[in-house]
């Protein structure tokens, strides 16, 4: 049967979730709840085992995204998660974990996520049932398209391959290629927009 979560005072209440995961950031062992709010910001949630939860740690704010979603990504292997974080207008950021728990924080590392090449990323929505005119990197409404990243890690392989899921109903498979300068490089395709603006998206 469902439990809810509840504190000695009552229920416990996370905010709009946006985005949520369990990472093992307090101690090795540990469950925490990684959740990004809607309009707030990144919080970090220490636990055992879900059955205890601790005060809430505000790892940070929207980074300057109205909505600001993230996914814990292991860039080069080494064991140490950082992420990934994506927005409701089709960019995707790289965020570096800084400092140890419980004096943890997220700091932008590479905004917006860039391809070899220095193009930046942006995910088009191209979903024709909403397309508004013949060309299909045209954004409904424009720079609009909530991205929801997940990550794809098939067994030993230490790349950090991501599928993002974004609001017109697409499936996007965004490969790592490599690292630069101590940051994820993605296979990246350019195109542009009407406005003869320069983008890459997922190759």
């Amino acid at each position: 049967p469902l439990t809810e979560l509840r504190t000695d005072e009552g229920r416990l209440s996370f905010g709009t979730i946006v985005s949520a995961d369990v990472v093992s950031w307090s101690s090795p062992n540990a469950q925490d709840l990684l959740i990004a709010r809607l309009w707030d910001g990144v919080y970090l949630y220490p636990s055992k085992d879900l059955q205890t939860i601790g005060e809430p740690i505000r790892l940070c704010d929207q980074l300057g995204h109205t909505v600001l979603m993230v996914e814990p990504v292991d860039w080069d292997g080494d064991g140490r998660q950082e992420v990934i974080g994506t927005d409701r207008q089709g960019n995707i950021s790289c965020l570096k974990r800084v400092g140890e728990y419980p004096a943890l924080r997220l700091e932008v590392a590479q905004k917006p996520l860039l391809t070899a090449d220095g193009v930046p990323f942006n995910i088009p929505f191209v979903n024709p049932k909403y397309r508004l005119s013949d060309n299909p990197e045209t954004l409904w409404p424009e720079n609009f398209n909530y991205t929801y990243p997940t990550i794809y890690a098939p067994a030993g392989k230490k790349s950090a391959d991501l599928i993002i899921g974004d609001w017109g109903g697409e499936l996007w498979f965004l490969t790592q290629v490599g690292m630069k300068d101590g940051l994820p490089v993605f296979a990246g395709q350019n195109y542009a927009r009407r406005d003869r603006s320069k983008f890459a998206r997922p190759k």
